[in-house]
């Protein structure tokens, strides 16, 4: 379950995903509604996170994935970038609310820097001032005191003038660490995650997970109206047995084929923007040999023994007969159709 009131983002650079797998799921499990997207760097391996869809680097072990909830409407973005592997982007559109939202995870290696020529190569995202935008990513060897090293070399001075040219915004607390701290080293800060544009405000905090030495990042997104959304049918049985009652069953094609019918004209997909507790409706279908045209035999009391009791609240036993030419006066069917509280009538097949 995800959170109503707004977007999460979780950036981790996982230090390779399949092994750190395990403590990123109790992660997840522990908290009380899941993070909307995550920003994986450094996964090298494209596996599966439960309840979320996958968006990887192109490359059979990507360096950067973005996971998704699977009920978010996200599409993947193509980038023409001569170093793909290092980066992944997604677009995620909410129609009611007209608002969409591009997320970018970035890795760079520790051999040199690449975010500037990335940067380059992606201008529709980067550089129009009008895209919501969220960056995630490791910016390893870019130094700056702005965010928290005691030093500034060249490559964080070229982010920091990048981020100033793209009205970029860094919501990391100021001074405050992305990877622990060794013997011989100091914490620093080279995961970064910024964003763009109102009506997102930021806030960012840090928890870490081991066996990683780098913390995960958490970006909550306040936003004036994101609904979480579900998509489901609507039945109107009142026009579905209208439908029924207008159809001639001569043969069986037509009975299936007119209860499909039905169905469709009566029913319509739409997303509600409230929770859905599933309740599953069902239809226990069986033939006994009987004579022609006589009523059927009663139930197998096994059969509604073996129904969930919250469901048999009432159960109507249709048709009592059939036409012969049907069953070939050996067989009838008898069609048990559970009843639920809020449709009494229920589903009524007139096939006599």
């Amino acid at each position: 379950m995800s959170s109503a009131e707004g977007l999460e983002v979780v950036q981790w650079n996982c230090r390779n995903l399949r092994n750190n797998k395990t403590p990123l799921h109790q992660y997840l499990l522990n908290r009380h509604f899941l993070p909307h997207f995550l920003l994986i760097q450094e996964a090298r391996a494209t596996s599966a996170i439960t309840g979320y869809r996958a968006y990887h680097a192109a490359t059979s072990m990507p360096l950067t994935s973005i996971y998704g909830c699977c009920d978010m409407p996200v599409e993947l973005l193509d980038i023409p970038c001569t170093h793909l592997k290092y980066l992944v982007g997604v677009v995620y559109y909410d129609r009611s609310s007209k608002i969409s939202l591009a997320l970018l995870s970035f890795y760079n290696p520790a051999c040199n820097f690449l975010f500037i020529q990335c940067a380059r190569q992606v201008p529709s995202l980067t550089s129009v001032p009008t895209t919501n935008l969220i960056l995630g990513g490791d910016f390893f060897n870019a130094p700056h005191t702005l965010w928290g090293y005691p030093q500034t070399l060249k490559p964080g001075r070229l982010l920091h003038c990048l981020v100033q040219e793209r009205h970029l915004t860094l919501p990391n607390t100021p001074g405050s660490p992305t990877r622990a701290g060794t013997t011989s080293q100091r914490p620093t800060a080279p995961d970064l995650t910024f964003s763009r544009r109102a009506p997102f405000s930021s806030v960012a905090g840090h928890s870490r997970k081991p066996p990683s030495d780098l913390f995960l990042i958490h970006v909550s997104i306040s936003v004036s109206h994101i609904p979480r959304r579900r998509l489901v049918t609507h039945i109107d049985w009142d026009a579905f047995r209208t439908a029924l009652a207008s159809h001639s069953f001569e043969s069986y094609e037509n009975w299936t084929s007119g209860i499909a019918a039905a169905l469709s004209s009566s029913s319509h997909r739409a997303r509600i923007r409230h929770p859905i507790h599933t309740l599953t409706l069902t239809f226990s279908v069986y033939v006994a040999g009987v004579n022609e045209c006589s009523a059927p035999s009663a139930p197998n009391p096994k059969i509604l023994s073996s129904l969930p009791e919250s469901l048999l609240y009432e159960t109507r036993l249709l048709p009592t007969a059939l036409p012969s030419n049907i069953l070939n006066g050996v067989l009838s069917a008898t069609i048990l159709t559970l009843l639920c509280t809020h449709d009494r009538h229920g589903l009524f097949l007139n096939l006599s």
